[in-house]
């Protein structure tokens, strides 16, 4: 819907690869440094650094750009994998950046054509100021009493969404950072565990048992219709240990507890699930979805939630995540 002549294209890489092959040119690249790093020989630059001021010439100041394909996201932005940030709306270094396929991919796989043109779309309204995006407002650490007074209101809605952030990928062995909940308009974040000081509390121990009964009798008792993003599998038994520790540090060696039965949270639907259904044959992870279904900005461009660097990355991270 949108003209070519509207558009100018430039390349990351200006020459083509020996054999039109990029990545097997880089293969050999990177052979080659080895051998002459062995040799007491300086490296030779990758192509796409050589390339890059020729690129920026040319962009002469151009703020709005479309990276078509993996490598010139790379080129542009340093962030890998364009199927985890497809069609999200990236600033960075002042660049308004829309990542999305290459033509020459879609041509190879013609069902990817509509997550394409979605991706022009969403950049287009982004580049007009139209984007149908706001983040929530976000409350960090409330307390329980704000806890009940939320979930009461959640009852009243549709659905409600959670999320949880931990310091592994193994559920059952890694440690509850954060417990987030709420929907596009509000996230509340409860923070257990902190990123930047293990020993750091934040709710006072006399607090402790009225924080978890209100927030198992959100996820327990509560009529509220609960939606997470693969919650029937990796954040279920998050919570499970969770309610079963009780904000407790597990005890070492006591391995006759992990044989105790768990509280399950009362899940309606993992959208996960859901999406495998809509869409079988394309990623499911919730950048990809995110950034397919919304007008999303790249909440998940600098880092991923096992690897927060501070508290507040963190918890805006997860609040993203929710909404």
């Amino acid at each position: 819907g949108y003209a070519r002549v509207g558009f100018s294209t430039h390349y990351a890489l200006a020459c083509r690869p020996p054999e039109g092959d990029y990545k097997k040119a880089i293969i050999r690249w990177r052979k080659g440094n080895r051998e002459l790093i062995a040799e007491g020989k300086a490296a030779l630059p990758h192509p796409i650094e050589c390339c890059k001021p020729r690129l920026e010439a040319e962009l002469n100041g151009r703020t709005q750009i479309i990276t078509l394909g993996g490598v010139a996201l790379e080129a542009l932005t340093g962030l890998r994998g364009v199927m985890n940030h497809q069609g999200c709306l990236t600033e960075i270094n002042g660049l308004q950046i829309v990542p999305t396929f290459s033509p020459s991919f879609i041509r190879r796989a013609p069902r990817w054509t509509p997550i394409f043109q979605r991706a022009i779309q969403r950049a287009v309204r982004w580049f007009s100021g139209e984007t149908l995006w706001e983040d929530p407002e976000i409350v960090i650490n409330p307390s329980p009493e704000h806890i009940m007074h939320f979930m009461r209101e959640l009852e009243g809605q549709r659905f409600a969404c959670y999320d949880t952030e931990t310091d592994g990928l193994e559920a059952l062995l890694c440690n509850l950072r954060t417990i987030q909940f709420g929907n596009a308009k509000k996230v509340m974040v409860v923070a257990i565990r902190s990123v930047e000081d293990s020993t750091r509390q934040y709710y006072a121990h006399n607090m402790q048992d009225a924080l978890w009964a209100a927030i198992r009798w959100g996820f327990l008792e509560s009529n509220i219709k609960w939606i997470g993003h693969n919650a029937g599998k990796y954040d279920r038994q998050v919570m499970e240990e969770a309610f079963f520790r009780g904000g407790r540090e597990p005890i070492l060696g006591d391995v006759s507890r992990l044989l105790e039965p768990r509280e399950t949270p009362r899940l309606s639907v993992d959208s996960l699930l859901l999406h495998r259904v809509a869409d079988p044959e394309l990623p499911h992870s919730l950048g990809f979805v995110g950034g397919y279904y919304s007008d999303v900005h790249n909440w998940k461009a600098d880092h991923t939630a096992t690897t927060a660097r501070t508290d507040a990355e963190l918890w805006k991270y997860g609040a993203l995540d929710v909404a």
